[in-house]
């Protein structure tokens, strides 16, 4: 059994990242692209190589050649950088358009393909956020959780809300991240499988919204500040399909001893080739 190493690098959700490890099932190595980009920011390909168990050992590609196709044309050609272990576009692509990946290896005897497709910023309408409006007691502990309600426009089905609410003390001190709960929610349209609740925030899967649709999500902020010395630094990411798939996947993994299946669009190859969009905005408690 080979070691599939699927780095999935959470830095588009927090300030760290987190890296994990999956068993897949195969008899040679197979390369993996990690490239999960900021629309507006310089596309970045990470590739490396599938591990064999208990081998720490990441081994990076450095010697590959990347392009970024758009309108079937390559539009950039992408430069290594040994800092990042990552290849570089020099461009910045827009929103709601279609890109293409394409990574020759083994001086083009082997071919990677990707494409996916860039959404565009979140329509935010209004954003209330309430603290302390629900008490829950587990086992004698009393956990108190606040509402944050959204309004969104969305002119398109089959969409996905990545949304991570972070808590900002004015003094300088620790950023906190909010937990919203998957058991004590208030929006009937949110007790859904298909969405992933996950320790930095949770992303909603819109089948069927158009136009405005109100959101209701019960947090927790655990260690916060009794002085209300703070703020809050609400991110909402429109992710692609891609994106989504790829996220839930990895973090529905449960257990150490199984093969897993980890969703990924790269044809040739593992990983994830995938685009984002943001919206940022600053709440104060009442």
């Amino acid at each position: 059994m080979k070691m599939l190493f699927v780095p999935f690098a959470i830095y588009q959700f927090t300030s760290c990242a987190v890296e994990r490890d999956y068993p897949f099932d195969s008899g040679t190595t197979e390369p993996v692209v990690f490239s999960m980009n900021k629309v507006d920011e310089p596309i970045k390909v990470q590739i490396s190589e599938t591990m064999k168990v208990l081998d720490t050992t990441r081994n990076f590609i450095s010697n590959a050649q990347v392009f970024i196709y758009g309108d079937n044309a390559i539009t950039d050609t992408l430069k290594y950088s040994d800092n990042s272990k990552s290849y570089v576009s020099n461009k910045v692509i827009q929103p709601n358009v279609e890109v293409g990946l394409e990574v020759k290896l083994d001086g083009g005897e082997k071919i990677l393909k990707s494409t996916d497709r860039i959404p565009v910023p979140p329509k935010i309408d209004t954003i209330a956020l309430e603290e302390d409006v629900l008490k829950i007691y587990d086992e004698g502990e009393e956990d108190i959780y606040s509402r944050l309600t959204l309004t969104l426009n969305e002119g398109t089905t089959n969409t996905y809300y990545n949304i991570i609410l972070r808590l900002i003390p004015n003094d300088g001190g620790q950023t906190l991240t909010a937990f919203f709960d998957d058991v004590h929610i208030s929006d009937p349209d949110l007790i859904n499988a298909d969405n992933v609740f996950y320790e930095n925030g949770v992303i909603i899967k819109n089948n069927t919204i158009i136009g405005q649709k109100k959101l209701e999500l019960l947090f927790i902020v655990y260690s916060k500040p009794n002085n209300g010395d703070y703020y809050y630094e609400l991110e909402i990411q429109n992710v692609s399909e891609n994106h989504y798939r790829y996220v839930k996947d990895v973090y529905n993994i449960e257990g150490e001893d199984e093969v897993f299946n980890v969703f990924t669009n790269i044809e040739g190859g593992k990983g994830v080739f995938s685009f984002y969009s943001v919206y940022k905005d600053i709440i104060y408690p009442n």
